[in-house]
């Protein structure tokens, strides 16, 4: 009787827990801080492997990749989210919308004058931003789907806040004040363009926009500040015309995820 007990037990806590979406958000942001903390941080010595420092550079931008596939396998049956790579697009228009910024970079070149160079800088930091999105938008934005839009974007933005772990640093109130309002006004722009996307790869185009211009290390070092605006500025206007093509053509979603 006993034995049957707990095996009731454990099946009421498993089932209570695919139930409850916290532990599920749980092991999500656990496994995406890990992999900030580690690749980020790097508290301990890492063994290059004869890896560039891009591919620690990705590593350190899969957390939420990693976090979301886990969470999403693991609790499949219990996870309602119809965002996908592509969304309302075709694989075409997509991965056109998506290449803009790695072709331009290609055509720009870097400071040294690279036209190379600039083709894998634009790849990398567009793999980067995929990477987080999994997570971010493809993933943790549709647990709160039930909140206010701009309530869900501010939770988001809060343990998108979190994983950047810049307050480790040397730094200021402020100055955390600011990379928060930064990333919470980020988080209504991309979590929109999510909203009514569905793409992952679209949420990822402007997460590009912010690493471009001033979080890649990698970018603002290898790109001038001139290549880098035009890039953007270039890019939004592509995306921003897709977008309201989309519009038009009454395929975006007004519902959230």
């Amino acid at each position: 009787m006993h034995f049957l007990q707990s095996v009731f037990y454990c099946q009421f806590k498993i089932n209570t827990m695919k139930s409850n979406k916290f532990p599920r958000i749980a092991i999500y942001f656990i496994i995406a801080l890990l992999f900030s903390i580690i690749f980020r941080l790097k508290p301990i010595h890492l063994p290059d492997f004869y890896l560039s420092e891009y591919v620690y550079g990705l590593l350190g931008g899969a957390g939420p990749f990693i976090g979301a596939i886990v969470v999403l396998f693991l609790f499949k049956d219990e996870i309602k989210n119809n965002v996908t790579y592509k969304g309302v697009f075709s694989w075409l228009q997509i991965l056109v919308l998506f290449l803009v910024p790695s072709a331009l970079l290609c055509f720009f070149g870097t400071s040294s004058g690279s036209h190379l160079n600039g083709l894998l800088l634009g790849l990398y930091i567009s793999i980067y931003s995929v990477l987080e999105e999994r997570g971010w938008r493809g993933y943790l934005q549709s647990e709160f789907k039930s909140k206010k839009p701009i309530l869900k974007y501010l939770i988001v933005s809060l343990f998108w806040y979190t994983w950047h772990l810049t307050f480790l640093g040397q730094t200021s109130f402020l100055n955390e004040l600011v990379i928060f309002g930064i990333l919470f006004l980020s988080s209504i722009g991309i979590g929109i363009m999510a909203d009514r996307t569905k793409s992952i790869f679209f949420a990822a185009c402007f997460h590009l926009i912010g690493n471009t211009l001033a979080f890649s290390s990698e970018l603002t070092t290898y790109l001038t500040k001139d290549t880098r605006n035009i890039t953007v500025a270039i890019s939004i206007v592509v995306w921003l015309i897709a977008f309201f093509i989309a519009k038009r053509k009454k395929i975006l979603s007004y519902t959230d995820q």
